[in-house]
């Protein structure tokens, strides 16, 4: 079984590999936009987070995704065979939303106490000089030419997947930064791209995070063009200033910046956007 975040990537990938919808499974939740709760089970995690897309649909005018529907081969309709599937290999790119999904399939692993000895990574890297956020920005020939050779998890990759996920989930940094503190070699891509989830914190300056900072900037030159406010966040200044060696890796959509754009313009603020 395959495991790929969003439906763009796992077409692709369909297509690179000739597969039948079946051999695939797809993350739709997004886990880098949105509220991280503590997992405690499937049921009340799957609810509260498929409600934070089904409300940012809202927002959008979107009909929200029809997520019941078993031939859509979404992983959180599909855990059984996640369960009981002979391997699981999981396709990532380096951006935070793919990293944090190996460390949440790790999390689920351990948490039902399945075998994580099935579970093998695909790591894609560089594209030419372009690094690989995720694989729906490959063609599947493309998939096919840069595709790495997998790697399974030690004692101490799955350590680190866990503690990460533990650590993302507070409401508070202390435990995040405290673990990018740690000398390891384990899980360098998953490192880096959490080294960009601090950012999604408020500032001591101005107490906005990053993202909101940028989409704020923007407003100020294109509003009321809210397109060009979301268009222009999308394509500059993503990069966080002064953090050298630090890649830009948080990828987000327009879905997630209408949201914050929305929630900043909220009329119970005392000052709404």
């Amino acid at each position: 079984m395959h495991i790929l975040n969003g439906d763009s990537a796992a077409n692709s990938f369909r297509q690179a590999f000739h597969l039948q919808r079946g051999e695939v499974l797809i993350c739709r939740d997004i886990l880098s936009c949105g509220f991280l709760d503590t997992f405690v089970d499937l049921e009340p995690w799957r609810s509260q987070r498929l409600g934070h897309w089904d409300e940012m649909c809202k927002q959008h005018g979107f009909q929200p995704p029809e997520w019941q529907d078993p031939a859509l081969r979404d992983l959180y309709q599909c855990m059984y065979e996640l369960e009981h599937a002979e391997t699981i290999n999981i396709w990532v790119g380096r951006a935070l939303s793919d990293q944090l999904l190996l460390a949440f399939i790790v999390y689920l692993f351990k948490f039902y106490n399945w075998d994580t000895s099935r579970l093998s990574v695909y790591q894609y890297h560089q594209a030419e000089k372009l690094t690989v956020l995720g694989l729906g920005l490959l063609s599947p020939e493309e998939i096919i030419r840069l595709k790495p050779q997998p790697f399974s998890l030690g004692v101490k990759e799955i350590d680190f997947c866990i503690e990460a996920w533990k650590a993302i989930t507070q409401p508070a940094p202390e435990q995040l930064m405290a673990l990018l503190a740690e000398e390891t070699t384990s899980l360098p891509n998953l490192k880096r791209a959490l080294r960009n989830y601090l950012y999604r914190y408020p500032s001591i300056d101005n107490g906005l995070s990053y993202i909101d900072s940028v989409i704020l900037r923007h407003t100020q030159s294109h509003a009321p063009n809210t397109q060009r406010i979301i268009g222009y966040t999308l394509a500059h200044d993503m990069n966080p200033q002064n953090t050298k060696n630090i890649h830009e890796l948080d990828t987000v959509g327009d879905l997630y910046l209408f949201s914050r754009l929305k929630k900043m313009a909220n009329n119970s603020l005392n000052n709404p956007l």
